[in-house]
């Protein structure tokens, strides 16, 4: 059976010159699975959520489900209905939608600063790249 490993991972958050950690899950799981720099993602959704008129969300407090499901398809992520880790392809980059988190995958290794598999191994499903 497929062993499914995690990597510390914080997207480049600390080397953006933030020092403390914060809810901004979906910014690091893009950061990560895109490869895109931490502080062009954060910028980048910021931007987003003032063009959604969202005024509940924030990039570093955290995003509304709503919010998120905008995010992703902006970033033309597709999403796939799972509740399964191994179900989702070995070589593939994407984000994990779990219990009030998101998470982001690469090549089958779970890359974020905590292992959510501590308090729960439920997934949702997961966007991944089109």
């Amino acid at each position: 059976m497929r062993k499914i490993e995690f990597k510390y991972n914080d997207g480049g958050r600390f080397a953006s010159g933030f020092h403390h950690h914060t809810s901004d899950c979906v910014t690091r799981s893009l950061s990560i699975a895109l490869d895109i720099e931490y502080l062009k993602a954060h910028q980048y959704i910021n931007n987003l959520l003032q063009m959604f008129g969202d005024t509940t969300s924030h990039v570093t407090k955290g995003m509304t489900i709503p919010a998120t499901k905008k995010i992703m398809k902006h970033f033309n992520l597709i999403w796939i209905q799972s509740n399964n880790l191994l179900e989702i392809p070995n070589q593939t980059n994407c984000i994990l939608n779990v219990s009030r988190h998101v998470c982001a995958m690469v090549d089958g290794v779970i890359n974020d600063t905590h292992d959510f598999r501590k308090k729960s191994n439920r997934i949702y499903g997961y966007w991944k790249l089109n």
